[in-house]
């Protein structure tokens, strides 16, 4: 059966009786969720986002890996689970990976008021996404505009998609809260193995997006992090997959949809055993004496 519930909380529906429940949302409500389901010994399936990480080698184009992100980051303004939430550039390519963004934004969006380019769904979650914008410049970062005119429109909600010169200060919510939302946080490295220290410092990713040429490096990465899915030279193209399945780990989700093991997960495998007319079991009936003892050997054996 499936219920869509208007006005309910996730934690009401999911204290009812259901076989199995999914749940598509943040990591909190997943956690109410899971927990209400637990009363009724509910098996769910969660897929609850996170920050999804992007990495670009310094070796790869940078224009043809910006026009494969930026698809995706600003389809629906970055409101999407598997949007990239922040970029790892290299430290030599920065000026040009912003350069380049703005570029090619602005052969795809006239202003944030084009008409193909989304609002932001609410009211909270534009005040929210302008919090993140004004503590990163209050604490020096360089915010970047990708459009050309104004950077709000709160009438229509319209959000100017941004780059964000992030480093890794821990304390700013861009890097600590998953965005859902047009804002790009960069951060720079030098060595692929500071990326992998920052990636598996965090908690689990439901994707990671990888732009390299370099086999041995494609390796590293999928051997030396844990995420829900990967795509290799472009974004979420693993979830339109319909043969490969869909999920998260920790927190960014558990179980998965999609293909043959989306089937599984929403079914219940049920053994039937049918016994034979004459069956050998009867040796093992009682009473048990020096025949017993001598079948009960040979089975142990």
């Amino acid at each position: 059966m499936i219920a869509f519930l208007p006005n309910a909380s996730a934690r009401v529906f999911s204290a009812l009786p259901f076989d199995h429940l999914i749940f598509t949302g943040s990591a909190i409500t997943g956690k109410q969720v899971m927990s209400a389901a637990a009363n009724n010994l509910t098996p769910v399936t969660l897929e609850l986002g996170g920050k999804s990480p992007t990495i670009i080698d310094k070796d790869f184009s940078t224009k043809l890996a910006l026009k494969r992100i930026l698809f995706l980051k600003y389809l629906n303004a970055g409101q999407t689970c598997i949007s990239p939430d922040y970029l790892f550039v290299h430290s030599s390519k920065a000026e040009e990976v912003i350069r380049t963004a703005q570029k090619i934004m602005k052969k795809r969006y006239s202003s944030i008021r084009d008409p193909n380019y989304t609002s932001i769904i609410d009211e909270k979650a534009f005040l929210r996404l302008q919090a993140y914008v004004h503590e990163a410049e209050g604490k020096g970062c360089d915010v970047h505009d990708l459009l050309t005119g104004e950077r709000f429109d709160e009438s229509a909600r319209k959000f100017m998609p941004m780059f964000v010169e992030a480093e890794t200060d821990d304390d700013l919510a861009l890097l600590n809260e998953e965005i859902f939302g047009p804002i790009m946080p960069i951060i720079t490295y030098d060595s692929i193995d500071e990326v992998l220290d920052y990636i598996n410092a965090r908690q689990r990713p439901l994707a990671l997006y990888l732009y390299s040429n370099d086999k041995a490096l494609v390796d590293k990465v999928l051997y030396s992090t844990l995420s829900g899915g990967v795509s290799i030279n472009d974004c979420g193209l693993h979830v339109l997959q319909h043969d490969m399945p869909f999920g998260g780990v920790g927190h960014s989700g558990m179980g998965q949809y999609h293909g043959y093991e989306g089937f599984l997960e929403f079914t219940k495998l049920r053994p039937v055993f049918y016994q034979s007319r004459f069956a050998q079991t009867r040796l093992l009936y009682p009473p048990y004496g020096t025949f017993f003892n001598k079948i009960y050997n040979m089975m142990v054996r």
